[in-house]
Order: C-alpha cells, then sequence, then structure tokens
C-alpha cells in the first residue's frame, strides 16, 4: 500500500506542474489510441487476425516488461517495495509502455477497462518524477495519476473517488484543487462553443 505522507508547501509548488504532466500523459494516450486505429483499419474486420497479432505483443512484453501485463493493481503492489531501485528510464518506459498495451487491448477487442492501467502509468510517471524534483513519491504519483484520469475521463470528481481508493485520505487536499481546477476549465472550454456559435448567428 501507499504510504501515508505529509504534504510539504514544495509539493504544492509544484501542483501544476504535475498537473500539466498527468494532462500530457492523457493526450499520449489518446494519440496512442488513434494510431493504432488507423494502424489496424486495413483489417478491423479480422477479429481473429487482430486478436493473435494482440497475443503476440503481449507474449514479447511478458520476457520484458512483466509489470506492464494485467490490470497493473496487483503489480503495482509489486513495483511499490522496488520501485525506488529502478532507473528513471525504466520508470518511464513501463509507464508509456503501460498505455501502449492498454490501447492496443482495448481497440484490437480484448474485455477489459482503462482505469486501473491508466492509474498504474500514472504512478510510474509519478515517481519518475518525485524522483526528478526530489518531491514525496506518494503525492507526486496521486497528483499526476488524479490529473490523468481526470483529463481522460472528462469527470473529476469520479476520477477523485477513483484515485481516493488507492492513496492515503492526506492526499484528498490535493484531489478537491485537482477537481475544482479541472471543473472550472471544464466550465470555460463549454462556454467557448457558445460564443461561436452566437457569432455564427450574428453574422
Amino acid at each position: 500500500d501507499f504510504v501515508k505522507s505529509n504534504i510539504s508547501m514544495r509539493e504544492w509548488l509544484f501542483l501544476i506542474p504535475l498537473i500539466v504532466i498527468g494532462i500530457i500523459m492523457a493526450v499520449i494516450y489518446e494519440k496512442i489510441e488513434k494510431v493504432i486505429v488507423w494502424l489496424i483499419k486495413p483489417i478491423s474486420d479480422k477479429r481473429m487476425m487482430l486478436a493473435v497479432m494482440t497475443a503476440i505483443v503481449l507474449a514479447g512484453t511478458a520476457f520484458v516488461l512483466l509489470y506492464t501485463l494485467f490490470s497493473g493493481i496487483t503489480e503495482l503492489q509489486d513495483i511499490l517495495l522496488k520501485w525506488e531501485e529502478m532507473s528513471i528510464l525504466t520508470l518511464i518506459i513501463i509507464g508509456i509502455w503501460k498505455l501502449f498495451l492498454t490501447a492496443l487491448c482495448l481497440k484490437t477487442g480484448w474485455w477489459g477497462g482503462h482505469i486501473f492501467p491508466l492509474t498504474f502509468s500514472g504512478v510510474m510517471i509519478g515517481f519518475v518524477f518525485s524522483t526528478i524534483f526530489s518531491l514525496e513519491a506518494t503525492i507526486t504519483a496521486t497528483i499526476v495519476t488524479t490529473a490523468l484520469l481526470a483529463y481522460n475521463m472528462k469527470r473529476p470528481a469520479v476520477a477523485a473517488i477513483i484515485v481516493l481508493y488507492f492513496f492515503p485520505s492526506n492526499s484528498l487536499p490535493m484531489m478537491i484543487t485537482i477537481f475544482v481546477i479541472f471543473s472550472i476549465l471544464g466550465m470555460i472550454i463549454r462556454k467557448k462553443p457558445r460564443r461561436n456559435e452566437e457569432q455564427s448567428y450574428e453574422n
């Protein structure tokens, strides 16, 4: 389990940059999805072939990046004990490759969801930046993961509730702050089309 830790002023100062990192992760995931859909379009109706191709990729991954298989929750328990021994590059590769495998499986017809895998990736990248910026690991992982899920799901409140299931309760102030930020951004974004529509009506 994640260790309960105190939130210092340093973590608050890095809140916005870490939220941006989480958003970038979500955008990367969306781009990977689009590329996969484009690549498999010629054989999109051949489900058996897609399943076999994905199985081959998963089998190859099992020999190199075993942690990236399955939902990621069970694997996360093991990584929590070992991540400090891993290099920054290894953590980045694990986090990004998990995004790729998740998108690949879901877009080629395999059964499952993306919440747990994205949580896994968010934690990996959170650990990366906690190391780079000398921040508290649990809090950093919480911020990045919450931002990633909030952007991906377009429901910051739901994202905060999901993350609260994994992370200590003292992370709640960070989650609430992220929820407020995304809610405000959502309101701003929703207002923009209306302004454009009003201009078109005037023309």
